[in-house]
């Protein structure tokens, strides 16, 4: 006995379910950024590292790098600056865009969002003083040393936090978009069976299977279903 059957209408339906992921070079771009960033970092050039951690953001925005920003301006002194980024930091993991924060990382960001705000408002109040009086300078005798100036004091280093609060968080690790494909098909087959005269029969077809992308080449691995109805007949029935 020979079967065979033919497929002639074309796919009705196909379908996909993934999650939105950045592209590889996005990933990429992203992790030279930050590697350049953790190297400034390291050697105490907050603005530049602040700026590539900028950079690395826009690339792949992670709420992780939003961190790294607000640590490079406060130790930068940039009170302003520091406060807004930990502020959305803050919002995005509270909106569950990454890991929850820990009540131990959640209060140091809440200890550093009350003295940057603190400091935003010093800095607001000094910038709109007025000076109650103006000092004339000294004028100095023909031939006459000039005072040495008055240095100013070193900056204090500000101290490591014991909780790591001084610390960079390391980038998220990418993950691969999951995604299933399905298809529906249908169509129409002929079928021949020794001297039976058979009509043309519907075809329903569903497949399932999970891509896996080998260049240039994509395999589905999954199942297939296919129905087809077969007619016979005995003793004229």
């Amino acid at each position: 006995m020979m079967r065979f059957s033919v497929v002639v209408l074309a796919v009705l339906w196909t379908g996909g379910l993934a999650v939105a992921q950045p592209s590889g070079a996005q990933v990429q771009a992203a992790q030279e950024f930050f590697t350049r960033g953790n190297t400034a970092y390291n050697l105490g050039h907050f603005d530049e590292a602040a700026e590539l951690f900028e950079k690395a953001y826009e690339a792949w925005p992670q709420p992780e790098f939003l961190y790294n920003i607000a640590q490079s301006y406060r130790l930068g002194v940039h009170c302003k600056k520091a406060l807004h980024f930990y502020k959305r930091f803050r919002s995005l993991m509270d909106q569950g865009t990454g890991t929850p924060l820990s009540s131990k990382k959640r209060e140091e960001v809440e200890r550093f969002i009350a003295e940057l705000t603190e400091c935003v408002a010093n800095a607001d109040r000094t910038a709109v003083a007025q000076p109650d009086t103006i000092v004339k300078p000294q004028s100095t005798p023909p031939g006459a040393t000039p005072p040495a100036p008055i240095p100013e004091p070193a900056p204090k280093a500000e101290p490591k936090d014991n909780d790591g609060g001084d610390e960079v968080v390391r980038q998220p690790e990418h993950v691969s978009p999951q995604r299933v494909v399905a298809r529906l098909t249908g169509g129409v087959a002929m079928i021949s069976a020794g001297d039976l005269s058979i009509p043309v029969q519907p075809v329903i077809g569903l497949i399932g299977g999970y891509p896996i992308h080998l260049a240039p080449l994509t395999l589905e691995l999954g199942a297939a279903l296919s129905y087809t109805p077969l007619p016979y007949m005995v003793m004229d029935e």
